[in-house]
């Protein structure tokens, strides 16, 4: 029970499942979103976070995951769940294609390679009218479903949203805890010190690109059946920027710290910010500027600031001696 009682897991899958019984079913559009966004972050956290890779073309990987999505289950009627296991397989070799040239470079060279990818990315659905739809996309993606049960309301896409975000927390934390975590954490500090150790550099790097974009593609799929759409226009630079911005202002290597970011970077892009997206790439430098001011760790630093003041141990002393007391 001491155990569980500091394991953030535990008390983050406790309050998402007691959320619907507190609040209307409004809030749940964003959070929904919010799960989504959080999925490719949590990638781009793998990515950069630990292994030091930036991309900024995360979101072709979203949108190659939402485009095999809506094309399977638009044009050919697959089953949803198959067309999102198709999504996921498509986004990997997609990455293992892409990064295997790509990974060669290192730094400003691999942020503007992974640029270019996306921007090739954006101009190919754009322009590609027959059975991807050009500008327009394609509509009419039904929502995800599996073995019949769909999940439709904003609470239902909550639940599945969030629930595969945990899972996916589960399994990075278990790679992050790895020794592919402990390799990926040396090539971020020095490739060449850690192939001086026997380090398969070119190996792990791919590899935990391969995750990320397949992390992307879970987004991607899931975002399609979430909007009924997939289109061009979401998967521009900006979204890539978005989820480099949430990795950072959550904090380099913090699993948590990114969620929580992701889920305020979301809120006011889809709702205080909504009306100037044309001067999202602007506010966004703005709110960088400022964490790196005033919380350069990251918000994630501010969790563990707490865990490691007692006050964390104080509280789950009063939880245990609720317990007894209630047992009594």
């Amino acid at each position: 029970m001491k155990g569980l009682l500091r394991n953030i897991n535990f008390w983050a899958a406790l309050v998402l499942s007691l959320l619907p019984l507190v609040f209307s079913e409004g809030i749940f559009r964003i959070l929904c979103l919010a799960a989504i966004y959080s999925i490719a972050s949590l990638g781009m956290s793998l990515l950069l976070g630990y292994a030091g890779q930036i991309s900024l073309g995360q979101a072709a990987f979203l949108g190659i995951g939402a485009y095999t999505t809506a094309i399977l289950t638009t044009r050919f009627n697959w089953p949803m769940f198959l067309a999102f296991l198709a999504a996921i397989a498509v986004c990997s070799l997609v990455a293992f294609i892409v990064g295997k040239p790509v990974l060669k470079t290192k730094g400003y060279f691999l942020a503007l390679a992974t640029l270019g990818f996306g921007e090739i990315f954006y101009v190919f659905v754009s322009r590609t009218d027959p059975v991807i739809g050009g500008l327009y996309g394609v509509g009419g993606v039904p929502y995800f479903a599996i073995a019949g049960y769909e999940f439709s309301s904003y609470v239902q896409i909550y639940y599945l949203n969030w629930g595969i975000l945990m899972g996916l927390i589960i399994y990075s934390q278990n790679i992050v805890n790895s020794r592919a975590g402990r390799a990926f954490r040396a090539i971020s500090t020095d490739e060449m010190a850690a192939s001086a150790v026997g380090i398969d550099v070119a190996s792990f790097k791919l590899k935990i690109f391969i995750i990320s974009g397949a992390y992307s593609g879970i987004a991607g799929s899931l975002l399609a059946t979430y909007l009924s759409t997939a289109q061009p226009h979401g998967y521009g630079v900006q979204l890539s920027i978005f989820i480099v911005l949430a990795v950072i202002v959550g904090g380099m290597g913090n699993l948590w710290g990114t969620i929580a970011a992701t889920v305020i970077l979301t809120w006011l892009k889809d709702e205080q910010l909504s009306q100037y997206q044309e001067y999202s790439t602007l506010i966004y430098g703005i709110i960088l500027i400022l964490i790196l001011i005033f919380v350069p760790e990251g918000l994630g630093s501010i969790g563990q600031k707490f865990t490691q003041s007692g006050k964390l141990k104080r509280l789950t002393g009063n939880i245990k001696l609720l317990f007894k007391v209630g047992e009594s």
